[in-house]
C-alpha cells in the first residue's frame, strides 16, 4: 500500500506543548495570587504553635529566655513573661506595663499542660443590662465538656456559681486574663537548675479572629480571579486544540461514512501530526483488509462448495457400488455362489465404511453443536489409559504393528469424559495404524506435572508429510501419496483437536518430533475441571 500521507511533527508534541502552556500558565497564576495572599497575610495573621513549647523546656530550666522564639510559639502579637514565686515579672519578651500577677489573677490563668479553660462571654440581659458569663471546660478527644460556670453583673460580682468556686467578684486585670478575643493566656510552672520556682505566662494570639478573618476575605477575592483566569485559559486551550485537530477529524469522517456506505474512494492522504497520519494509514490497511477478507469470504464459500463436492463424492462411490453389486444379484446376474458372496461382502464393506464416513461427519458436526456438553467423571487415568491399551492390542498385534507403554503404576485421578477421551485414542491410533507400514512402534507414555497430566502418542513410521503440519487439525486434510493413499474423512484429527479444547486442554503436534519418533502428538489436560 503507496503512502501518500506526510508526518509534520508530533501530535502528542503538540499535545504536550500546550498542555505544558496551560500548565505553566495555571502555575504562574497561582504562584502569584499565593505569593499576594501570603505577603498579604504575614502582614496580618501569624498562627501560633503551642504544641511546639516542649521542645524549649531545657531552656526555661537554664533560664536562657532569650533563645525561646515567642513568635514561632505564639504568633505574631504573642509574648512571654516569667514570674518568680512572689508572682513578680523577671524577664519579659515584649515590652509591657504589667510588673507582677497576684494570686487571683494566676488563678484565672490556664494551666498549659491541662486539658482545661475558662472562656469568658460578654451578653445582654432582657433589660439591657450587660453580664458576663465565666465556663469552666475540659477538652477530651470527642470534644468539649462544660463542667460549670459563673455569671458576673458589670462590675465583676458574682451573681450566680453552679461550682461553689467561694469567688464573690473578679477584678478587671483577671477579666482581661479571660478575654480570649486577642490572647489565649496559659501558664507554665518550671524549677530552674538553681531551685528556684518560676512560672512562664504565654499571651497566645492563634485566635486573632479579626486577623483571620481579614485573611479569609483576601482568600474570598483571590478565590473568583483564580476561576477568571482558568476559564479564559481553558477556553483558549480548547479552541487551540479544535483547530489543530479538526480538519484531520473531519476527513476521516467522511471517509468512514462513504466505507459504510461502500463508496471505496481510495486511500486517505493527509499531511499533519504523525499521530493522525498513522491513524490515516491504520484506516487505509483496515480498508485493504476488508477487502481481502470479501475476497477471502468468497474463496471460502468456493471451498465450501468444493468440501461438499468431496462429501457427495464419498458418499456416491460407496452407495454406487452397492446399488451396482445389488442390482446384479437381483438380476441373476451373478450365477456362481462363491462371486455372489463376494458381492454381498463387498456390498457389506461398503456399507461399513459408508455407516464410519457418516458417523464421523455426525461426531465432527455434534462438536460442533452450541448444545454440546461432556460428561466428566473423575477416574484414574492410569487404569483407563491401561485398559484401553489392553483391548487395542490384539488390532495392533494383528496389524503386524508393535506398542510400547509407558504409564505410571500410581493411581492420577483426573477428571475427563471417558467415551470422548476413548475416541481420541482411537482417531490418533487409528491413523498410526493406516498411515505406516507393518513392524512400526506405537508409543503411549503418560506423565503427571503439578496440576496437569501430559500424555504422549506416537510413532516411529514415515511421519507427517511436509506442509501438513500447520493445517494438521483443520476439517478435511488427507495425507497424500507418501502416507498411502487419500482414504478416510480428513475430520479424525479435527473431532480430536474439538474434544480436547472441550476438556480445556491442548494438543499439539510436535515439530520437530522427540528422540527416535517420526510423528508425536502431546496432550495437556487439567487434572479437575
Amino acid at each position: 500500500m503507496k503512502n501518500n500521507s506526510k508526518k509534520q511533527g508530533s501530535f502528542l508534541g503538540l499535545l504536550v506543548r500546550n498542555y505544558i502552556y496551560f500548565t505553566l500558565a495555571i502555575a504562574t497564576v497561582l504562584l502569584l495570587l499565593f505569593a499576594m495572599f501570603t505577603i498579604i497575610s504575614d502582614k496580618t495573621y501569624i498562627e501560633a504553635k503551642l504544641e511546639k513549647l516542649p521542645k524549649q523546656i531545657n531552656r526555661l530550666h537554664s533560664e536562657q529566655y532569650k533563645k525561646i522564639d515567642a513568635q514561632r510559639l505564639f504568633g505574631r502579637d504573642g509574648y512571654f513573661e516569667i514570674l518568680n514565686e512572689e508572682g513578680t515579672i523577671i524577664y519579659k519578651s515584649k515590652v509591657s506595663k504589667r510588673t507582677a500577677y497576684t494570686s487571683g489573677e494566676l488563678e484565672c490563668i490556664a494551666d498549659y499542660d491541662l486539658n482545661s479553660n475558662m472562656i469568658l462571654t460578654e451578653y445582654k440581659t432582657k433589660k439591657g443590662e450587660t453580664n458576663y458569663l465565666i465556663q469552666y471546660i475540659k477538652d477530651y478527644e470527642a470534644g468539649y465538656e462544660d463542667i460549670g460556670f459563673l455569671i458576673l453583673d458589670a462590675n465583676y460580682q458574682v451573681i450566680f456559681d453552679n461550682m461553689d468556686t467561694n469567688h464573690k467578684s473578679f477584678t478587671k486585670e483577671e477579666i482581661e486574663l479571660l478575654d480570649l478575643r486577642k490572647y489565649d493566656v496559659r501558664k507554665l510552672a518550671f524549677t530552674t537548675l538553681d531551685g528556684e520556682k518560676n512560672t512562664m505566662v504565654m499571651y497566645a494570639n492563634y485566635l486573632d479572629y479579626e486577623s483571620w478573618e481579614k485573611a479569609s476575605q483576601l482568600m474570598m477575592l483571590i478565590i473568583p480571579i483564580f476561576i477568571m483566569c482558568y476559564v479564559v485559559m481553558i477556553v483558549a486551550f480548547v479552541l487551540l486544540l479544535n483547530k489543530k485537530i479538526k480538519i484531520p477529524l473531519m476527513m476521516l469522517n467522511a471517509a468512514m461514512l462513504d466505507f459504510a456506505e461502500e463508496k471505496h474512494k481510495g486511500e486517505i492522504c493527509y499531511n499533519g501530526p504523525k499521530e493522525f497520519v498513522q491513524i490515516c494509514e491504520s484506516f487505509n490497511k483496515m480498508s485493504s483488509l476488508l477487502i481481502e477478507s470479501e475476497k477471502e469470504k468468497e474463496k471460502l464459500a468456493i471451498d465450501k462448495q468444493k468440501m461438499l463436492a468431496d462429501i457427495s463424492h464419498d458418499l456416491k462411490t460407496p452407495i454406487t457400488v452397492i446399488k451396482g453389486y445389488s442390482k446384479a444379484i437381483c438380476d441373476g446376474i451373478i450365477i456362481q455362489e462363491s462371486k455372489k458372496d463376494q458381492y454381498i461382502k463387498t456390498i457389506y464393506q461398503k456399507a461399513d465404511g459408508l455407516t464410519e464416513l457418516i458417523n464421523t461427519f455426525y461426531e465432527f458436526n455434534k462438536l460442533e453443536h452450541p448444545d454440546f456438553h461432556l460428561d466428566f467423571q473423575t477416574k484414574d487415568i492410569c487404569e483407563e489409559i491401561r485398559e484401553y491399551l489392553a483391548i487395542k492390542y490384539e488390532e495392533i498385534d494383528n496389524n503386524k504393528f508393535l506398542l510400547e507403554a509407558d504409564i505410571p503404576e500410581e493411581r492420577i485421578m483426573v477428571s475427563f469424559d471417558s467415551l470422548q477421551m476413548r475416541r481420541v485414542y482411537d482417531n490418533i491410533l487409528g491413523n498410526a495404524l493406516k498411515h505406516n507400514k507393518k513392524g512400526t512402534t506405537i508409543f503411549f507414555q503418560l506423565k503427571k506435572q503439578h496440576d496437569w497430566i501430559v500424555l504422549r502418542i506416537a510413532d516411529d513410521g514415515v511421519g507427517i508429510p511436509k506442509g501438513m503440519e500447520d493445517c494438521i487439525f483443520d476439517p478435511f486434510v488427507v495425507g497424500d501419496d507418501s502416507r498411502n493413499n487419500k482414504h478416510g474423512s480428513g475430520l479424525g484429527l479435527a473431532i480430536v483437536d474439538r474434544v480436547i479444547r472441550a476438556h480445556k486442554g491442548t494438543i499439539r503436534l510436535i515439530i520437530p518430533p522427540k528422540k527416535k519418533y517420526k510423528t508425536e502428538f502431546e496432550i495437556v489436560l487439567p487434572m479437575e475441571q
